[in-house]
């Protein structure tokens, strides 16, 4: 994976959360899964931001395996269990996995195998309570229990794939601050990247404490890391996954939408897409996608819970034999392919050249970079299913020809989104770190992703 590609996953799981910037991580992750920053979320190497915590981490010791589980036939991952199942030792998970529909599926399903696998580090007692996967992502069900007498911070959490160590993006529910004495309860998601996620993986996650002391220092003084392997019987869970492999064209506003195969795994439903390359714009997302299951004259309506790669993710369905299975969208996010440009004069504040005249530029805040950071600022609201982020690509050049990374330094991130009312009007607000050099004038920045709504309705059998 290149570095171009790791940037690009690092931009759009930051992307997710931003909306909801200043809220609690707890609140914040909660409401990300219901709905906030949904559309496409590519899968590439990327440090999740989440607001105020973050979800790449650093863990320790033991071994876990799953079970084989017992074969399914096409669409079945669903067995029609009430919303209200005791879920026995996960119980005290139910508040964290709140607004996860797939999660709360596999667990009224008992698809999330129980560990127990517990390490004790500097007053600190982390517990991996249970595991569920497919072969596209993992869940993780830990707890923490702080006896260190200090308020702890529980933060870059993730899961490792493989001898590499690779990481992936991750999103993380629970309380960031945990008291002395407390006990928390957390759900880390975490996307298996196509070729990596063998049969050793590890929970890692970093605790540090929450003194004032500990949040001025720079040093790992009081940063306790954590790392828990486990094992996955990858052979098993892929004898449970059944795909549906034909190409369909949806057509929308004169591009070519492909859905390419339909993956049922334990966890939920995937829907794999690709974009026709003939195509005259550049297709960035698709807008509110719902996946409709009939079976013997009954039909259950399923909201995605997220993408990955261009496959759109939802949860399992009680209807286990389906007669039909079709696609809806309400339009696409899509820009014209002369228009992916973006050029700036930064020392004047003005933008040259923008895809329309919604977007200005302006100094950052000081929280978000100061003197080393511009913001780029969108006025107007978007419609309700789509991600509000604009992305950049990870170099920008300057007047005189010459490229540069965006700067990330100092900040952990290399983009972030804020939003909300500014009068009678919704403002958002991109960041991205240039640096304080003073460049020559003005800059380019290649668009990656620009919310540009193309509101056409759309409807696909993919059966």
């Amino acid at each position: 994976m290149n570095e171009r590609e790791l940037h690009r996953l690092r931009q759009d799981a930051e992307a997710n959360a931003r909306q909801a910037a200043e809220l609690p991580q707890f609140k914040l992750d909660r409401t990300t899964r219901q709905g906030i920053g949904r559309g496409r979320v590519r899968a590439r190497r990327r440090r999740t931001l989440y607001g105020a915590g973050g979800v790449l981490v650093l863990a320790a010791a033991l071994l876990l395996t799953l079970a084989a589980l017992r074969p399914g036939s096409v669409l079945e991952p669903e067995a029609r269990i009430a919303a209200n199942r005791d879920w026995g030792a996960f119980e005290a998970f139910r508040e964290a996995a709140e607004g996860d529909s797939a999660l709360i599926s596999a667990l009224n399903r008992g698809e999330v195998r129980p560990v127990g696998t517990t390490v004790e580090r500097q007053g600190y007692t982390v517990t991996l309570d249970g595991v569920a996967a497919d072969s596209r992502s993992t869940v993780v069900l830990y707890s923490v229990t702080n006896k260190s007498g200090q308020q702890a911070r529980i933060g870059d959490a993730s899961v490792v794939y493989g001898r590499s160590g690779s990481e992936s993006g991750s999103t993380q529910s629970g309380e960031s601050l945990l008291e002395s004495g407390g006990t928390s309860y957390h759900v880390l998601s975490s996307t298996s990247l196509e070729g990596q996620a063998g049969s050793a993986s590890a929970l890692r996650l970093i605790l540090t404490s929450g003194d004032a002391k500990a949040r001025l220092s720079s040093t790992n003084k009081y940063r306790t890391e954590i790392e828990m392997p486990f094992t996955l019987d990858r052979a098993a869970l892929a004898a449970r996954e059944r795909t549906i492999q034909q190409e369909r064209v949806l057509t929308i506003d004169g591009q070519e939408i492909r859905v390419t195969r339909l993956l049922s795994t334990p966890l939920g439903i995937y829907v794999d897409i690709d974009y026709a390359a003939s195509n005259s714009k550049r297709i960035f997302g698709l807008i509110a996608p719902t996946l409709t299951i009939e079976q013997k004259g009954e039909a259950e309506t399923l909201e995605t819970v997220g993408s990955l790669n261009d496959a759109l993710r939802f949860p399992g369905t009680a209807l286990t034999r389906p007669d039909s299975v079709t696609l809806h969208i309400e339009g696409i996010s899509a820009l014209e392919r002369d228009k992916l440009k973006l050029v700036a004069d930064t020392e004047q504040m003005r933008i040259i050249r923008a895809p329309d005249a919604k977007i200005s530029v302006e100094a950052a805040e000081p929280q978000y970079g100061g003197s080393g950071s511009i913001a780029f600022r969108r006025a107007g609201s978007l419609p309700e299913g789509m991600a509000g982020n604009m992305l950049l690509g990870s170099t920008f050049t300057d007047g005189s020809g010459a490229r540069h990374e965006l700067d990330s330094s100092g900040q952990g991130f290399t983009s972030r989104m804020t939003t909300g009312p500014e009068g009678d009007v919704t403002v958002t607000r991109d960041y991205f770190g240039i640096g304080t050099e003073s460049w020559p004038q003005p800059l380019t920045f290649e668009i990656e992703n620009y919310p540009n709504p193309i509101l056409q309705k759309g409807s696909l059998r993919i059966d």
